[in-house]
């Protein structure tokens, strides 16, 4: 039986890249139910004929017809790759606007690199003044993770008159107060289980920002309020997962922003940093590179993909970006001075 695995993390990539080739790696758009985009597989096989034209053996296109008749429609875009003996798979960050494939000794696993920084779990919540409803948002969408249930004593603020009044009202606060405090527990516990780092909160403006207020207090998960809609509200769930993406995203494009203009000011002042192919390769070769950067528009398969292997193999962390300043679309931040 064929072993098949998603790739989760750089882990997963890095030990793909080890695996003996060839491959064959295909990158192709997942149409959704009802959109006239094309059916899957007609979509899959114009593609095959064309991987198998490129020396793709039969054992590795049967596994791709494996993986393409088990794809769902979760995600946007995926990427597929097979040697003769296992296969594996992944979901990708945006739409592309066709399919594209290689096939030759290492696999193609730059798309998957790139995604990487927007494929952070999510913890979510709906919440209320009662408690909240908890997600898990990832590249395949929401799920659900389970429900909060706090107190509902005296939750709604009285609006009688009368010696008693400020005091159900003071009451009611301090009910809300610990409903929050149950909820911000119940998402640092989730966020732990999941390796969560962010939490999108949407619901009551009220409830969402004394959750906020709770998970700042402590160091394991940030809490992000965004209005997405309320619990019981049918697109609250799609709407929260559609916010998280968004944040994951800007805080990728933040990170590379910030590598890039490191890189950028380092080989200005030719100190620790070089470019180009030639000189990028030696300094992997000799073990320097701390940061390898590509540039995802110049890429070169498989020069690239086998840069980022060996990169990685030395502990190196790679960078991919758009437009970057160097030759040949290559370069490196090193360990040591350059020579």
């Amino acid at each position: 039986m064929i072993h098949v695995a998603e790739l989760g993390g750089v882990q997963d990539v890095h030990d793909r890249y080890h695996v003996v080739g060839p491959h064959a790696t295909v990158v192709m758009p997942v149409p959704k139910p009802g959109v006239h985009t094309g059916d899957l597989r007609d979509r899959w096989h114009a593609v095959r004929n064309n991987i198998a034209h490129d020396g793709a053996s039969r054992a590795m296109l049967e596994h791709l017809d494996a993986l393409t008749a088990g794809l769902s429609a979760t995600a946007e875009t995926v990427l597929l790759s097979a040697s003769d003996e296992s296969a594996v798979w992944s979901a990708l960050d945006g739409p592309v606007p066709r399919s594209e494939w290689h096939v030759g000794p290492v696999p193609w696993l730059l798309p998957v690199l790139g995604s990487l920084g927007v494929r952070d779990t999510v913890v979510g919540a709906i919440v209320d003044r009662l408690g909240a409803d908890l997600l898990v948002l990832s590249s395949a969408g929401p799920t659900r993770a389970g429900e909060v249930h706090g107190e509902d004593e005296f939750v709604h603020k009285t609006t009688r008159g009368g010696w008693s009044q400020s005091r159900h009202q003071r009451h009611s606060e301090v009910v809300w107060d610990r409903n929050a405090h149950l909820v911000a527990e119940a998402i640092e516990a989730l966020a732990d289980r999941t390796s969560a780092r962010l939490a999108m909160l949407t619901g009551d403006e009220r409830a969402t920002n004394l959750v906020a207020q709770r998970l700042s207090r402590g160091k394991h998960v940030a809490g992000c309020p965004t209005e997405a809609g309320g619990r019981h509200e049918p697109e609250t769930s799609r709407r929260l997962h559609e916010a998280a993406m968004a944040a994951l995203r800007q805080r990728h494009a933040a990170r590379l922003q910030e590598l890039c203009g490191r890189f950028e000011e380092a080989l200005g002042r030719q100190d620790r940093a070089v470019d180009g192919a030639m000189l990028t390769l030696d300094a992997i070769h000799d073990r320097r590179v701390r940061e390898l950067f590509l540039d995802e528009e110049a890429a070169q398969y498989p020069l690239f993909d086998a840069a980022a292997r060996d990169a990685m193999d030395q502990g190196a962390d790679v960078v991919l970006a758009s437009d970057l300043q160097c030759l040949d679309g290559m370069g490196a931040l090193l360990r040591v001075p350059t020579r």
